[in-house]
């Protein structure tokens, strides 16, 4: 079972093959999975800190695709926490806004923020980290 989100032609998917039979412009990876199409790779294995930097660097990448009209595709193994916490910062970042906000621009499902905060919560600083530092 696979999970997909998208804002504006961004899509979040979880499994790094589902995606395979759609077209996208650009294919982030933010896994240690390996897929023949990504076009950036962020390696981070599961439930390992974030660097705010990287997170920035996505979002940098992601916002001048969007503003091209570009569909761009993040995806990671499961698509609850990578690929998630890299949407998420996308949004903030592009919409510079607060991560209570950006979940809020998650389609269905939408994302449980207590839930969110509670399984991952070196994700949700690594987002405070990027919040404070890049967007203020």
């Amino acid at each position: 079972m696979f999970k997909r989100y998208a804002l504006n032609g961004m899509l979040i998917q979880s499994d790094c093959h589902a995606f395979e039979d759609e077209k996208f412009d650009f294919v982030i990876n933010v896994s240690e999975c390996q897929n023949p199409h990504d076009n950036f790779v962020v390696y981070y294995p599961d439930l390992v800190p974030i660097d705010p930097r990287d997170l920035l660097k996505v979002a940098q990448i992601v916002e001048g695709l969007v503003k091209q009209g570009k569909r761009v595709v993040i995806h990671c193994s499961a698509g609850v926490h990578r690929s998630v916490t890299f949407s998420l910062a996308s949004i903030m970042y592009i919409k510079r806004i607060g991560i209570r906000e950006a979940m809020e621009e998650l389609k269905e499902p939408k994302i449980n923020f207590v839930q969110y905060l509670l399984e991952i919560p070196f994700h949700y600083i690594s987002l405070l980290f990027f919040e404070k530092f890049f967007l203020s």
